[in-house]
């Protein structure tokens, strides 16, 4: 009986090299253990390399806008209205008809203007100071991160992305490239 017991494996080490089975497989375990630790690990870097890479091009996107015509879609007010229904369907198409009302009052301003001085604004700071604070116009908040130029060129009023959105999206991929680094 001693015998089948020992051919069986049940002793406390085998003949090969002095190390139980036991041992052999705790081993086998704790190698796959360290590779599927490193298999985490190097899968963390990967994408946390990822999203860095993700920021710094959606931080060149946001850099690489150019100026667009403003329209009522573009405003803050009535955007997160998403849900349909009928009240704010209603809602709505007030305040959209609010905000084209407005830009066509800027319109109007810059054709009085023209009418009176016989040219155009000449900048956006001339355009603010004598367009929209003398005719007391408000201009609404665009979404963000835009917000208004007037363009003395074409003498048109357009939606450009916000130098601090652009430096912090900038910021921000940098330290998210800085993270991965480490």
């Amino acid at each position: 009986m001693l015998s089948t017991l020992t051919l069986a494996g049940c002793g406390g080490s085998n003949s090969s090299g002095g190390k139980s089975s036991l041992d052999a497989m705790a081993e086998k375990l704790n190698q796959k253990a360290d590779a599927d630790a490193q298999a985490a690990k190097d899968k963390a870097i990967a994408d946390a390399k990822a999203a860095a890479d993700a920021k710094a091009a959606a931080a060149a996107d946001l850099a690489n806008q150019g100026a667009s015509a403003v329209s009522a879609n573009d405003m803050q007010r009535g955007s997160k209205m998403t849900r349909g229904g009928y009240l704010q369907t209603v809602l709505k198409g007030g305040i959209r008809a609010e905000q084209k009302l407005n830009l066509f009052q800027v319109q109007h301003a810059l054709d009085l203007f023209w009418g009176l001085e016989g040219r155009y604004p000449k900048d956006h700071d001339e355009f603010m100071a004598k367009i929209v604070e003398a005719n007391g116009l408000v201009l609404e908040p665009l979404q963000e991160p835009y917000e208004y130029y007037y363009n003395g060129e074409d003498h048109q009023l357009y939606k450009v992305v916000k130098q601090e959105a652009i430096d912090a999206a900038n910021a921000e991929a940098e330290a998210a490239k800085a993270e991965t680094a480490e």
